[in-house]
This record gives structure tokens, C-alpha cells and sequence, in this order.
């Protein structure tokens, strides 16, 4: 099975097809495992009925060979067990990260599809659009006043181009909502975007999390082009901020800054 990092930043049109292998794969293994447990399983049963033929005095064997037998399938059982157990972790890490992949594709995609701009109000109203959990309430508030999640300017210099957390909404239901999802932060960028970027961006992301408390749920790096070498880096990246961040490529006509 190829490494799944190997798709991590790259969204590709033959991802399903990747996943559905990948999954079957893992499907074909858990049912080998399942019939070398079952056969194990009949073996015990096996010299249970032995053991109990014997004792009925049926059969003329040593209770010493009986019980030798049956504690070392059991013993080979209990590894077999630690072996099972090892490798539904690693195809639930697979599965998780597949779907967190899923996830971030989605966001991505539905982001290009909303946004007619890349300017911070657009941006605004797409993620009201596309998070459902917290959409209506976010489109309501923004679009009574939205200069109180663009432009956001935190102590130490740091700067959001769009910051929606839970101390900047006035409505309590849209605030725990806030607070269950994760902050959302976006950044937009009128030229491709290079990593230092990136990595810039991360810090600052880095820096609200340790001035605030507030988890981020979201965050966003809209640009006109993204190079699949930066896709690629940013998902292999060791740094938890930056490898969760999403790089939105949109090109638009009319990208004035405001």
C-alpha cells in the first residue's frame, strides 16, 4: 500500500479510486485475520471436545498433551489478538486521515465555487455559505456588520485578514457554536503563494492559539494560483498548524483589495 501521505496535498480526480484500493486492501486483510482466528477458535473447540472425551475416559490421552495443546493456542491466540489490535489502529490513522483529506477537499472546493471575489467580505459570506454548523447564524451577524471579523488585529502585531472566533459574535447560540467548531481564520493573497507565506501564517495562527485558548477549527489561504510542490510540502508539513491550513485557489475578475 503506497504511503497516504503521498496524496495528502494533492487533490487529484483519481483520489476515489486511490481511497476505494487503499480500503479494499484493508477489507482483504481484516478477512484474512478473521479466518486465521477462526481457525484458531475451532482448534480450541477441537481439543475441548477432546479433553472432555478423555476425561470420559472415551479417549486414552495424557491430560498433561491436553492442556499443553489448548494454553498454547490460547497463547498463539492472545498474540494473534495484540496483532489484530495493532492493525485496526493503524487502518483506523489511515481512515482518519483519508477523511480529514475528504474534508479539506470539500471545503476547498466549495469555497471556489462560492466565492465570486478574493476580497475579505466574499470570503466572509462563502464561509457562511459553506459550514452549515454555523452558516445561518454567521450570514446574519456578517451581513448586519461585518467589519468585526475583517481586518482583525491582535496584540503582538498580529493581523487577520478574516477572524471569526467566539468573542466576536453578539449572538450566544452562534458563539458556543463558534466555540464547538473552532475559530476561522483566513488569509487572502493577490499573488501565488510562496511558503514563507505559509509559514508566516502558521506562526500567526500559532500565536492567537497561545494568546486566546481558542482552538482553530478552520483556516484558509486564498490565492489566485497554488503550486502542487506547495500542496505537497504543506501537507507533509510537521507543523499541526500548518498541516491542517487549506489552500484555496481561486482566480476571479475583480480581486481589488479592500
Amino acid at each position: 500500500m503506497k504511503d497516504i501521505d503521498s496524496y495528502m496535498g494533492n487533490f487529484s480526480p483519481t483520489m476515489p479510486t486511490i481511497y476505494a484500493s487503499d480500503a479494499s486492501k484493508l477489507i482483504k486483510k481484516a478477512s484474512r485475520n478473521f479466518m486465521l482466528t477462526s481457525i484458531l477458535l475451532v482448534g480450541i473447540f477441537g481439543f475441548g471436545i477432546l479433553d472432555i472425551l478423555n476425561e470420559m475416559h472415551l479417549i486414552p490421552v495424557s491430560d498433561f498433551i491436553v492442556d499443553l495443546i489448548i494454553v498454547s493456542i490460547c497463547a498463539i491466540l492472545i498474540a494473534v489478538t495484540f496483532y489484530f489490535h495493532n492493525q485496526n489502529l493503524k487502518s483506523k490513522k489511515i481512515f482518519d486521515r483519508w477523511s480529514d483529506m475528504f474534508k479539506k477537499n470539500s471545503i476547498s472546493t466549495a469555497m471556489r465555487l462560492t466565492l465570486s471575489r478574493r476580497t475579505k467580505e466574499d470570503a466572509l459570506k462563502a464561509i457562511g455559505e459553506t459550514l452549515e454548523e454555523i452558516g445561518e447564524g454567521l450570514t446574519r451577524e456578517a451581513m448586519r456588520d461585518p467589519t468585526r471579523f475583517i481586518d482583525v488585529k491582535m496584540p503582538n502585531g498580529i493581523h487577520f485578514d478574516v477572524l471569526v472566533d467566539k468573542d466576536r459574535t453578539l449572538d450566544p447560540h452562534l458563539s458556543r457554536a463558534i466555540h464547538d467548531h473552532g475559530a476561522i481564520i483566513i488569509k487572502i493573497t493577490h499573488n501565488e503563494i510562496k511558503f514563507d507565506e505559509i509559514m508566516a501564517f502558521s506562526k500567526m495562527i500559532s500565536q492567537y492559539v497561545s494568546q486566546t485558548g481558542n482552538k482553530v477549527g478552520l483556516s484558509l489561504f486564498i490565492s489566485p494560483e497554488v503550486d502542487n510542490k506547495i500542496l505537497d510540502l504543506v501537507g507533509r508539513s510537521s507543523d499541526k498548524f500548518m498541516r491542517n491550513m487549506i489552500l484555496v485557489e481561486k482566480t476571479s475578475v475583480n480581486s481589488s483589495t479592500r
